[in-house]
């Protein structure tokens, strides 16, 4: 899902608003994208993963919290949580506190 809905943000940015990005990647290519930071200019992240994830490590929820941080400051939200690769009870009391705010 993370994978997907950033790749939709970031190549057709008018289509989104938000995403939930929990323990996702960037998918190749994809960075080049978003240095087309007046595309993104409507657009709100929160990235969420995973500290012992074993699936898609942590460093890619890092790197794209890394990326996106410079076009969109504090539109994108990032956090770990001590867990794998899984939605925990502290990763959707996040997400869906960071919705309320939007919705």
């Amino acid at each position: 899902g993370a994978v997907l809905a950033l790749a939709v943000a970031l190549s057709a940015p008018g289509l989104v608003r938000g995403v939930v990005a929990h323990s996702g990647r960037l998918l190749p290519g994809l960075d080049r994208l978003a240095a087309n930071a007046g595309g993104l200019a409507g657009l709100e992240v929160l990235v969420l993963h995973g500290a012992d994830d074993e699936v898609i490590p942590v460093e890619n929820g890092r790197a794209i919290r890394d990326l996106l941080a410079p076009h969109l400051g504090e539109r994108v939200t990032y956090a770990e949580h001590d867990a794998g690769h899984c939605v925990t009870a502290e990763s959707l009391a996040d997400a869906a506190a960071w919705l309320a705010v939007r919705i």
